[in-house]
């Protein structure tokens, strides 16, 4: 049964957060934890929520993984994705995502990563995390242009 995940937002749910656009059937062996309803509620409230305003529908390609669904999308060893804290959005009416890339930078929303995948198709995908305790705090703006390499934006 899928729930709101947050009270102040009527655009997500529970069944988003057990996602995955490549392995589906990895996506759906995961069961989310207590901790994991938690951060998703910081996330969507400080991050998803605002974007889902501006930028109009948005479809989680991923946002907990399990290590296995982590391993088989090339995932970092040590992901945002493992802890929960990760979601890689995809806004249905923005052909761009470089224009949500650049908002999120210039309305200093409170993030921990925000990585723009430019290789990726068919088109770029945008990856975000909030820092969370247990986690080394960042504030990183990243662009990648071929897989392993990442370069600053600001």
């Amino acid at each position: 049964m899928s729930s709101l995940i947050s009270k102040r937002s009527n655009f997500f749910s529970t069944n988003e957060l057990t996602v995955s656009s490549s392995y589906p059937e990895l996506a759906l062996k995961i069961k989310p934890m207590a901790k994991h309803l938690d951060i998703a509620e910081l996330l969507v409230d400080s991050v998803l929520h605002p974007l889902r305003l501006g930028f109009g529908v948005c479809i989680i390609d991923s946002w907990i993984r399990s290590k296995e669904l982590n391993h088989k999308v090339g995932g970092s060893e040590d992901s945002d994705h493992l802890y929960g804290n990760a979601v890689d959005p995809r806004f249905l009416y923005v052909d761009d995502p470089m224009k949500i890339f650049k908002h999120i930078f210039d309305m200093n929303m409170p993030i921990r990563q925000c990585i723009l995948y430019l290789y990726k198709k068919p088109k770029p995908q945008l990856h975000i995390s909030i820092n969370i305790p247990g986690r080394e705090y960042k504030n990183d703006f990243l662009i990648s242009r071929e897989p392993g390499k990442y370069e600053s934006y600001n």
